[in-house]
């Protein structure tokens, strides 16, 4: 009986001496675990809770993973494992695919922001709309490129390298046809209501591209089982309409 006991427990053994138990674990998670390109800050140790908030739980450590709010609650629980299991199980190389994704609209995302400037070539390079047009009381034709906070009325003459241009802010020039107005009645009435609309879009493009870099620690967070933490998928889920916005809203006129 002995040697039948030790010889059942031999089985159970794999080649390398570890448990056979053990060894299909390792396997599975290797299978989990796809190769994606990564940002080299990835660390699989790492749990994702900020130094700050460990430890014991309190009102304020709201990524601690034993806070009764955000984390560790019947609702929290049920949100945490919506989701299909097939991109849980391959979560490494979709959150990369997320990662690398969030990482490049960075830029763009600044580039956008370079349009809160009010300088005539900054606003003229990265405007947001622009629109052509032709005066058909003096026949010029005319150029406006819209930034977010000003404009840019270019029109005749014109040399040939480019035709005059000039910069009018939004907040300071008076209605047309004041001294300090606008040049031409269009840009007073007939672009108010986009003047207005990019005015709106100023705060929401600034926390746009403010919180794209805590989008980017999210994802990094979220490839990790370890430290893909309920509030983790709450914040992505809720911040992302955040960063659609902006985006989505903007409109070319021409």
């Amino acid at each position: 009986m002995e040697g039948a006991e030790r010889e059942s427990g031999a089985d159970d053994m794999g080649e390398d001496g570890k448990p056979e138990q053990q060894q299909q674990q390792q396997h599975q998670h290797q299978q989990m675990t796809l190769v994606c390109p990564m940002l080299p800050c990835w660390d699989e140790t790492d749990d994702g809770v900020p130094p700050p908030c460990r430890g014991e739980s309190a009102w304020w450590k709201v990524f601690n993973k034993n806070h009764p709010l955000t984390n560790d609650n019947l609702l929290m629980i049920m949100f945490g494992n919506v989701g299909y299991p097939y991109f849980d199980r391959h979560r490494k190389c979709y959150m990369a695919i997320a990662m690398w994704s969030t990482f490049v609209s960075i830029f763009f995302t600044i580039a956008g922001c370079l349009a809160l400037s009010t300088d005539l070539a900054v606003v003229k390079k990265v405007r947001w709309a622009f629109v052509h047009g032709k005066n058909h009381d003096t026949g010029e034709v005319f150029v406006v490129y819209l930034g977010l906070r000003s404009l840019v009325y270019e029109s005749e003459p014109c040399v040939p390298t480019h035709c005059t241009r000039k910069s009018y802010n939004f907040a300071e020039t008076k209605d047309w046809p004041h001294e300090n107005g606008w040049p031409i009645e269009y840009l007073d009435e007939g672009l108010e209501e986009c003047r207005d609309f990019s005015l709106g879009l100023v705060f929401s493009v600034f926390v746009t591209c403010a919180t794209l870099v805590f989008a980017l620690i999210g994802t990094i967070n979220r490839m990790k089982f370890s430290s893909d933490a309920n509030v983790q998928k709450a914040l992505g889920m809720v911040s992302a309409p955040t960063y659609l916005f902006p985006a989505v809203s903007s409109r070319e006129y021409g």
